[in-house]
């Protein structure tokens, strides 16, 4: 079993994401998902502990349980074979859309923490933030 790459790891979390509405969502769903999208055997899928063990993947894959469960199963009998298709479309984008405002929202979380370390370190001055990036590259040649 190959180690996860970025580009492996992407297309999970891209298979997740655009997750059918209608279709049963689990580990092995998953796994055989990704082993028919890339036409590999299943037992050279990694494991569902393998992908929980992921922290990318697992954030994705508990964001979409979540989804969901909060979710009603019940369909309304008037609802037009339009809508249906319209929301079988747009179900996928809106997750999406989700998924990136939750990992947005982690980020900035972790910047504003960031800014605040660095602001309240004494001695600091705004004109660190406003002044040229340091050359680190110079020492690699």
């Amino acid at each position: 079993m190959e180690h996860f790459t970025e580009q492996s790891e992407a297309k999970v979390v891209e298979i997740i994401v655009a997750w059918p509405g209608d279709k049963k969502f689990g580990w092995e769903e998953l796994r055989l998902a990704y082993a028919k999208i890339k036409k590999v055997k299943l037992d050279k899928v990694w494991t569902r502990q393998s992908l929980k063990a992921n922290a990318e993947i697992y954030e994705a894959y508990l964001f979409e349980k979540a989804r969901r469960k909060g979710r009603s199963s019940a369909v309304s009998e008037s609802e037009s074979e339009f809508e249906g298709e319209l929301e079988t479309r747009i179900d996928p984008i809106l997750t999406e859309k989700d998924h990136y405002k939750s990992k947005y929202e982690k980020l900035l979380a972790r910047h504003n923490t960031l800014i605040y370390n660095i602001t309240s370190r004494e001695g600091f001055s705004v004109r660190y933030l406003f002044g040229d990036m340091p050359d680190n590259t110079s020492a690699l040649s």
